[in-house]
């Protein structure tokens, strides 16, 4: 039985600069993308909101636009920011955020979707990785257990079969992981992976919990589309704020912005989202869509399960 208390704090590794998503975060943090109206590092926070009260994020690549972005607090979570100056892996900066961090906190990263209820998962534990099914495996890390406990993590083994399990890349930790990562020398590419710390977290009893629809992963860009359906079936409720013209017809669920303008006979169908300022031209036809801020579409458009960002002119 543990006698330590639940994880009361979060570091997020924000720091890198992804490639794969190009040329989405050519001059942008992959944490800072919308999705359905949202930076990706926003709705992390979002569904932290309760279950800790500070969140370390660890910025690297254009780090300032998440800390301008952000500020000080997130409703009633703090955030202290910490500056890995050159990226050397996850591990380094891991590493970090070590005198900012208590006995016991939750990792995550700050580039991929995570529900509320699969980040709880993970409070109870000392030592612990997320998991869940995926059918294309062989693109992550996959998950060899015994019983309750992980054997191993093996990455991106291409034999692995469709819904085997794979790491989410959150863990529950405690503060030996950093005693580990001192241990492991850095690779020929003088980067420190955190992957490269499973082996002796394994041996000391790394258990697993696995959620089945609580992870989306954003690797490529054309993965925006598919988060930003996943976050819209959430929504339950019309809300529209602005303007709306004559016989403008809203089916479903849709969310906007403040101070939109809907012209004459527009339809609308959900689940869809509209940001700020967004003006739709007359008899235009947006189908379970996401629209980003400052967007401004012309007469007759028509928009079916699409993503538009912001300041687009149509």
């Amino acid at each position: 039985m543990s006698f330590l208390k639940e994880a009361n704090e979060a570091v997020i590794l924000c720091a890198g600069k992804s490639t794969r998503t190009y040329p989405l975060t050519l001059r942008k943090p992959k944490p800072m993308l919308k999705v359905a109206g949202k930076r990706v590092i926003e709705y992390l926070l979002s569904q932290l909101r309760g279950l800790v009260s500070r969140a370390v994020i660890v910025i690297g690549f254009e780090g300032r636009q998440i800390v301008e972005a952000l500020g000080k607090r997130f409703f009633d979570v703090e955030l202290t920011y910490v500056e890995q100056a050159e990226q050397k892996g996850t591990g380094d900066a891991l590493l970090c955020a070590e005198k900012h961090v208590g006995e016991r906190f939750i990792l995550l990263n700050g580039d991929d979707l995570l529900k509320r209820h699969a980040i709880r998962a993970l409070k109870g534990h000392e030592i612990c990785v997320l998991a869940a099914p995926h059918e294309q495996p062989w693109r992550f890390g996959v998950l060899s257990v015994d019983g309750e406990f992980v054997n191993a993590i093996i990455e991106k083994p291409k034999d692995a079969p469709p819904k085997s399990l794979v790491s989410t890349g959150a863990y529950a930790l405690t503060r030996i992981v950093f005693e580990l990562l001192r241990e492991i020398e850095a690779s020929e590419t003088q980067e420190l992976m955190f992957t490269q710390v499973v082996p002796k977290l394994s041996s000391l009893g790394l258990r697993y919990e696995v959620t089945e629809d609580g992870w989306m992963p954003i690797t490529y860009p054309w993965d925006i589309l598919r988060c930003a359906k996943w976050l819209m079936d959430e929504l339950r409720e019309q809300c529209i704020s602005g303007w709306l013209g004559k016989g403008v017809k809203v089916f479903g669920a849709v969310e906007s912005g403040c101070d939109c303008i809907i012209g004459d006979g527009v339809i609308i169908v959900g689940p869809a989202v509209l940001g700020m300022y967004v003006t739709v031209g007359e008899r235009s036809k947006l189908m379970r869509c996401a629209v980003g801020d400052n967007v401004s579409r012309g007469q007759n458009c028509e928009l079916e399960e699409g993503v538009i960002g912001d300041g687009v002119r149509i």
